[in-house]
């Protein structure tokens, strides 16, 4: 039998250059393939079996942890396999090669190395279901295989680093030990392999370490992340069964499993917290994304559940994306947790930029607008209504409506009352208007200038225009533009 660290120091010397590998996928497919992952998250047997009665499939000691410590450069070989900078006709022609074995077989670790079979799916849990774990003698498996193998000690590095108690007996000492002295073009390459073979495994990697400000702005860069992003996020909801009502926390957790892995992905986009960048990074994506998180937001709805990754998706994503298409705020197409942060970020956008000129359109509005005060009420103006006596500029059907509007939990009539009425006399802008009676025309500077004069201060014009924004009917106006 080949002894490991006879094996290892076998690889490792057929990676020493990364861009011409030795030998063939099914020789790597069997060393990656040997490792035992540490820990219980991760703790399943490999899903082959050795040809050879004596294989190093049987040592007790091919654990994660132990490669780590005692034979890194393989694991640093495959990492320079994945991250050294390769063009798309080069990548295939690498995958070509290397799927037609032409090894030499009389080396008796070459020959180890390919006496081996896949078992059967059914015979080896795994850490993802058996339909998203490819399994065949293809750079697909190696590719697969290998991120994921990597993704572990990178991850546990990056968290040990952010709490101090980084180790330098493990691989990767530091983050540049695993992605070299260029961590955007690694990160370039990772997302071409995720493109080539876009699977969850290779997805882990690239979120293993995709934080930090150099990394976030080239993802946010990549042409093809979007597209891949949504593509697994619709492979991990399809293997959901369809009743899920009966679905046991355990079970949950195992078929989110892959959800969560390109959730996590997507927090790393999303931690540059602007909403335009992540907007605009989902720009070709849009519907779909936004379709794929509504069927996880009512996924999770569905079994109860409470994640993180899952609610800063449709909040920061979902919501920074709504917003910037202007979509109707339709609960029948959209989770209202999408569409909540979509108003959200319209009225600190807004508001942000032009305090005064969203309240002298708000004003405009009430002018024209024919409907009761109250949100909650569908009437149509009658000639026997009544306006609010203080401020004279909000129509209500009934008292019942009005006492309602006045401790409205989202826009109380009685923290705008004022502010509205100070508003109207600081331009001297009538009650209502007709297409007969068109509102006064004045510009936002001037209207700015008489606000001012009148003492009515840009906070409280702001605090005015938020809980104005926050009746759907006035949204839907200031977004169409009326």
């Amino acid at each position: 039998m080949t002894s490991l660290p006879s094996a290892a120091r076998h690889v490792r010397e057929s990676l020493r250059d990364p861009l011409d590998p030795k030998f063939c996928v099914r020789y790597y497919l069997y060393f990656v393939h040997l490792i035992h992952f540490d820990g219980s998250s991760y703790d399943y047997p490999p899903p082959i079996a050795s040809d050879k009665p004596e294989s190093l499939c049987n040592l007790p000691d091919v654990t994660l942890s132990h490669i780590r410590e005692r034979h890194p450069g393989v694991l640093q070989g495959l990492m320079n396999l994945l991250r050294t900078e390769r063009s798309r006709d080069e990548m295939r022609a690498l995958a070509e090669r290397m799927e037609t074995c032409a090894c030499d077989r009389s080396d008796p670790v070459v020959d180890e190395l390919h006496a081996w079979h896949w078992l059967d799916h059914e015979t080896i849990p795994g850490k993802y279901p058996p339909s998203l774990m490819p399994r065949t003698d293809t750079m697909l498996s190696l590719v697969s295989a290998a991120s994921s193998l990597l993704a572990i000690p990178i991850e546990e590095s990056c968290m040990a680093l952010h709490s101090g108690q980084q180790r330098a007996d493990e691989w990767p000492e530091t983050l540049s030990v695993a992605l070299g002295n260029d961590w955007s073009q690694a990160t370039v390459m990772i997302c071409r392999w995720l493109d080539e073979y876009t699977t969850f495994q290779v997805a882990h990697l690239l979120g293993s370490f995709a934080e930090g400000e150099l990394i976030v702005s080239t993802l946010l860069h990549s042409a093809t992340l979007p597209k891949n992003l949504v593509y697994l996020l619709d492979r991990g909801l399809d293997i959901f069964p369809d009743d899920v009502s009966d679905l046991s926390f355990g079970a949950s957790l195992y078929y989110l499993l892959p959800l969560t892995t390109v959730l996590n992905l997507m927090s790393c986009v999303e931690s540059i917290v602007d909403g335009v960048s992540t907007a605009y990074f989902y720009e070709d994506q849009a519907e779909p994304v936004l379709d794929v998180l509504t069927r996880i937001g009512r996924l999770s709805d569905a079994l109860s559940g409470d994640s993180f990754l899952i609610a800063t998706a449709l909040g920061r994503t979902g919501g920074a994306v709504h917003s910037k298409l202007v979509l109707p705020y339709d609960e029948t197409r959209y989770h209202p947790t999408i569409i909540e942060a979509s108003k959200s970020i319209k009225e600190e956008n807004i508001l942000d930029v032009q305090p005064y000129a969203t309240s002298q359109k708000v004003l405009y509005i009430l002018m024209t607008m024919r409907k009761c005060g109250n949100p909650r009420c569908t009437k149509e103006e009658d000639p026997s209504w009544m306006r609010c006596t203080a401020c004279k500029r909000v129509l209500y059907c009934s008292s019942e409506c009005q006492r309602a509007d006045w401790e409205y939990e989202s826009k109380p009539h009685k923290k705008i009352c004022k502010t509205l009425r100070a508003l109207g006399e600081a331009v001297s802008f009538p009650v209502s208007a007709t297409p007969e009676n068109p509102p006064p025309i004045m510009s936002t500077a001037d209207f700015r200038r008489e606000c001012m004069q009148a003492g009515v201060e840009a906070k409280a014009t702001k605090l005015f225009a938020q809980r104005m924004m926050r009746d759907d009917r006035v949204l839907k106006s200031l977004n169409d533009g009326e």
